[in-house]
């Protein structure tokens, strides 16, 4: 039995996946990304600023470093989120394009020093399973993975319970691997690294 983290269990399931998935040998994860979101967003915004000109009345004020750290953050580890800024604002899409900017950047910076975060872990574990030929993966790590259970899953995000449940619930039949949960819904609302009580209630309704 082998007991890990989701973010372990991803490593595992690269590895196992071999050649399949090409990654850079020297690649290492990246425990913590804060400080270098910030750094991307300050340098965004220095760049902004200098591009800038005071005559220029549409361009609108520029946001602070806390909220595009935020906005970009939250982008980097939401696939597929939509950042907006508020409609009344000179240049509603300033935010928007900033952050879109920022996640570009950030990628550009990790792949630059061989990095990877745990969202990217993930993406790249998510991508995989769902991709055009998901079949054959999907069957090689139901055979190396006869089992699951997944402690306090209610921090799991939406990603993760994405990866879990084509491994182990998608087109199950008899002699598929067995897939248990355990967590507390109520503890969900307290949104732990990007879980929130939807994911909870699909996963309940699915296994």
């Amino acid at each position: 039995a082998t007991i890990t983290t989701i973010h372990g269990f991803c490593q595992q399931v690269l590895t196992t996946l071999g050649v399949n998935v090409p990654l850079d040998p020297a690649m290492r994860l990246l425990a913590d990304d804060s400080a270098l979101i910030t750094q991307v967003a300050a340098d965004l915004l220095a760049a902004e600023a200098l591009a800038g000109t005071p005559a220029d009345e549409n361009a609108g004020v520029l946001p602070s470093l806390a909220s595009l750290t935020e906005s970009i953050a939250v982008g980097s580890t939401h696939p597929g989120i939509a950042v907006a800024g508020h409609p009344d604002e000179p240049d509603p899409n300033r935010l928007a394009r900033l952050v879109r900017n920022g996640m570009d950047e950030l990628d550009r910076r990790l792949a630059q020093h061989s990095l990877l975060t745990y969202q990217q872990l993930l993406n790249r574990v998510e991508a995989v399973v769902a991709g055009p030929r998901n079949s054959g993966v999907i069957g090689t790590l139901r055979r190396r993975f006869r089992l699951a259970l997944i402690d306090e899953f209610q921090d799991t995000d939406p990603v993760q319970w994405d990866v879990f449940r084509r491994l182990f619930t998608d087109g199950a039949g008899f002699g598929a691997p067995t897939l248990v949960l355990v967590g507390d819904p109520k503890q969900a609302i307290y949104s732990f690294r990007g879980a929130d009580i939807a994911t909870y209630l699909d996963a309940s309704g699915a296994v």
